[in-house]
C-alpha cells in the first residue's frame, strides 16, 4: 500500500536550547489499513522495533481483534488475532497485539465471565508463525468474576513478555467493597506463566497502564495510584529481572479526587533514560505534565507543563533519536478538539504545539496513540466522523534528504 499524501513540512521553532536551528517536524497521513466501523486503536513496538497497529471491528454479533504492521512507509495488508462474540470492549481500555522475538506474536482482549456487566477477563493468545495460527485462549490472572484490564505488555528476551494489568479480584471479595490491584505476569518462550506478581494493593480503577523496556531485561511501569484519602497521583514500579521494587511517586500532584478520571499516564524509555506523562486535576485545573529521570525511574525531575490551558488529557509520549521527549495528548480550544503533539527539550523551551488531526472530545473517540518507528514516529485515532480509524506519521525533515 503505498502513501497517498505527501509530507507538510511544520517549522519547529525553539527545540532544543542549542544555538544551531532545530530541524523541522513533518506530518503526513498514512492510509489506514482499517475499515469502516473500526475503533480502540492500540500502537506497539515489540522486539526488533517491529511496529503493530492493532484495533477492533464488529462482525455480525461479535468483534475482531485486527492487525497490521508497519513496512517502512505504509501498512500492510489486515489480519485477523481474535474472534468473539462475548467480548467486553470499552471506549478507555484497548486490545493489543505486540511482536516478540522471531515470528511471535501475543496478543491481548477483554472478555465477559459471568452475569455481572463488569465482569470481565483479560485474554492471551500467542502465534509463533507469524499470525498464521494463534494458541488457544488463555489468562494470566485468576477467575473471579470481577474487573480485569487495562493492560500493558512488554517483549522480554527469548520471544517471553511480561504482562502487567489493574485486577478486580479483591472488589468482589467479602462484605463492602475492596481495593483494584495492579498485578503482573511473566511468560516464558512457549506462552507458560512463570511468575505472577502482586506490584501495588490499591490503585485507581480504570486509568490505563504504561509500560517500558529498560536495560538489561528490566521493566517500568506508570500507572495511576490511589491513597486512602483519595489522592490520585502516578506512580511507577520497576522490575529489576529479579523482583519489583514498591511503588514511587513520580511528582506529587496532590490531585484529591473522589472517582477514577479514565486518564492513565503513559512511559518511554532508553536504557536508563525516562520520560513520563501524564494528565492531572491537581488545585482544580487540568494539566498534562511531562517529568524526566536519567536513572531507569528511581527518581524523576520537576515536571514541565505542555499543554495550552483546557487538555482533556488521553496522553501518550516517545523519545526521539536524540533522546528528547515528543508528548501527545487531546486539547479543545474555541470549540475544536485537536489531537496535539510537543517536544519537551531538556533545559530548553517547549517545542510549539504541533496539531496532527481533530477528533472529537466525547467517549466515542477514543484514546489516540502513539509509538516510535525508526525516524518515524505513528499515531492512530478514531475519526467518529467517518466512523474509522486514521494515522499519521511524523518525521523530522532532516531524516529525508
Amino acid at each position: 500500500m503505498k502513501p497517498l499524501f505527501l509530507w507538510s513540512t511544520i517549522v519547529a521553532v525553539g527545540l532544543t536550547a542549542c544555538t544551531s536551528p532545530p530541524p523541522s517536524l513533518e506530518v503526513r497521513e498514512v492510509p489506514s489499513p482499517a475499515g469502516v466501523g473500526s475503533a480502540e486503536p492500540e500502537l506497539t513496538s515489540g522486539t526488533g522495533g517491529r511496529v503493530v497497529l492493532s484495533w477492533i471491528e464488529r462482525r455480525g454479533e461479535g468483534h475482531e481483534l485486527r492487525y497490521a504492521t508497519w513496512q517502512g512507509d505504509a501498512w500492510s495488508g489486515p489480519r485477523v488475532a481474535s474472534t468473539g462474540e462475548n467480548w467486553f470492549v470499552n471506549w478507555a481500555d484497548f486490545p493489543s497485539v505486540t511482536a516478540l522475538g522471531g515470528k511471535t506474536l501475543l496478543a491481548h482482549w477483554l472478555q465477559k465471565v459471568g452475569d455481572d456487566p463488569y465482569a470481565y477477563a483479560v485474554m492471551l493468545s500467542r502465534s509463533s508463525d507469524g499470525g498464521t495460527s494463534w494458541s488457544a485462549p488463555f489468562s494470566p490472572h485468576d477467575a473471579s468474576p470481577t474487573e480485569h484490564g487495562f493492560v500493558s505488555t512488554i517483549p522480554l528476551p527469548a520471544e517471553g513478555a511480561a504482562v502487567v494489568w489493574l485486577d478486580g479480584r479483591e472488589t468482589g471479595a467479602g462484605e463492602g467493597e475492596g481495593e483494584m490491584t495492579l498485578r503482573s505476569a511473566i511468560l516464558d518462550g512457549e506462552g507458560a506463566l512463570v511468575r505472577d506478581d502482586l506490584l501495588d494493593g490499591r490503585v485507581c480503577d480504570c486509568c490505563q497502564t504504561s509500560s517500558a523496556a529498560l536495560q538489561d531485561g528490566q521493566i517500568l511501569v506508570a500507572y495511576r495510584d490511589r491513597s486512602p484519602a483519595e489522592i490520585r497521583d502516578i506512580a511507577v514500579v520497576r522490575f529489576d529481572g529479579q523482583r519489583w521494587s514498591d511503588p514511587r511517586s513520580v511528582h506529587e500532584d496532590e490531585w484529591e479526587i473522589p472517582g477514577c478520571p479514565v486518564n492513565g499516564p503513559s512511559v518511554a524509555a532508553r536504557g536508563d533514560r525516562v520520560a513520563v506523562a501524564w494528565f492531572t486535576g491537581a488545585g482544580g485545573k487540568p494539566h498534562v505534565r511531562v517529568a524526566r529521570s536519567d536513572d531507569g525511574g528511581r527518581t524523576f525531575d520537576l515536571p514541565s507543563e505542555v499543554d495550552l490551558g483546557d487538555p482533556l488529557g488521553r496522553v501518550d509520549i516517545v523519545l526521539l533519536d536524540d533522546g528528547t521527549p515528543l508528548v501527545g495528548w487531546v486539547e479543545t480550544q474555541a470549540g475544536v478538539t485537536r489531537i496535539l503533539v510537543r517536544r519537551v527539550p531538556s533545559g530548553g523551551p517547549l517545542g510549539p504545539p504541533i496539531t496532527v488531526g481533530i477528533t472529537a472530545p466525547d467517549r466515542p473517540s477514543g484514546f489516540p496513540r502513539m509509538v516510535r518507528a525508526g525516524a518515524t514516529v505513528l499515531l492512530a485515532w478514531s475519526d467518529v466522523s467517518v466512523k474509522r480509524l486514521r494515522t499519521a506519521a511524523i518525521r523530522s525533515a532532516d531524516a529525508r534528504r
